[in-house]
């Protein structure tokens, strides 16, 4: 089950991806707290659920120590929601991929796993491929639209790496929360260790979406519910993908992760065709070539 639930993390989150943009509008002050704010009620509600249908034994104490591993995940995604009003999805959701070099990163350094030589190959074309993207991206002034300066192409760029940087860091720590022989959640076991760890997030989140609340109500920032179908959406999405995705780790981790790393793909296929994004043929051959890397670790499984 847990590669069914890895397929359907990769699908829900690559659709996701194309929503958040389109959430993200640089008109609107905010936008990536009020998307957050969606997120964390959605969440709620789902956390909500699970706690009732579900007898997952779950202790608030996990709050705690599940913390790190959310504070990692929510800031990337803020971070990210940011930056992808300056930048096309395309561009963002690759750079965002180099997550995966990192988490196999410490896999390698700290864990000491091994990385075949393709993988190794893999990763450093998608190293390049984002290195290059991140660099035609603020070059081409022509592709960029008319209110869009070059610092804030920057600023995009560095919240996609940031979302990858942390993202990564998060994926690798979650190697070891949902392994029940490594986990420091509490009362947990191997038949609701994924659940815990899940309304732990989902809480977390409705938590941080209160304070973003109250945040946007103490700069008198307007905020209904009305002509927010995208953010709604976004919240939906995430809310299903995160679901999926702790009980995509009760299997094979490192394929878990290279298969996750093609919702990329999705997201950049889905752009094309639904947010018409047109992009330099530079800045197409550095995101295929980034691409086949994430296609190759998907293949190698590593």
């Amino acid at each position: 089950m847990w590669l069914l639930f890895t397929f359907l993390t990769t699908i829900t989150w690559g659709v996701c991806e194309v929503f958040y943009k389109m959430g993200a509008e640089r008109s609107t002050k905010y936008t990536h707290l009020r998307t957050g704010i969606f997120i964390g009620l959605v969440m709620g509600i789902h956390a909500v659920i699970t706690l009732i249908t579900k007898n997952t034994g779950f202790h608030p104490i996990n709050l705690i120590y599940y913390f790190p591993v959310f504070f990692l995940y929510m800031l990337s995604m803020i971070l990210a929601c940011y930056g992808v009003r300056f930048i096309e999805n395309s561009v963002s959701s690759v750079i965002e991929e180099f997550s995966s070099v990192i988490t196999a990163s410490l896999c390698f350094f700290i864990l000491g796993e091994r990385i075949s030589g393709i993988a190794a190959f893999a990763m450093a074309l998608l190293t390049i491929g984002v290195v290059l993207l991140a660099m035609f991206e603020t070059r081409d002034e022509n592709n960029t639209p008319k209110d869009v300066t070059k610092k804030m192409l920057i600023v995009g760029i560095i919240m996609a790496m940031m979302y990858a940087l942390l993202d990564g860091i998060g994926t690798f720590l979650d190697v070891f929360y949902l392994d029940i022989e490594t986990s420091p959640l509490k009362y947990v076991t191997e038949n609701t260790i994924e659940d815990v760890a899940n309304i732990a997030y989902e809480i977390s989140f409705f938590i941080t979406a209160i304070i973003f609340y109250i945040f946007l109500k103490i700069k008198k920032e307007k905020f209904t519910f009305k002509g927010e179908k995208n953010r709604i959406t976004t919240g939906i999405l995430e809310t299903l993908g995160q679901a999926f995705y702790v009980y995509s780790f009760s299997g094979n981790d490192i394929i878990a992760v290279a298969i996750m790393s093609f919702m990329s793909v999705i997201s950049v296929v889905l752009s094309r065709i639904f947010l018409k994004e047109k992009l330099t043929k530079k800045q197409y051959v550095a995101i295929v070539m980034a691409l086949v890397g994430v296609v190759i670790l998907g293949i190698v499984g590593e």
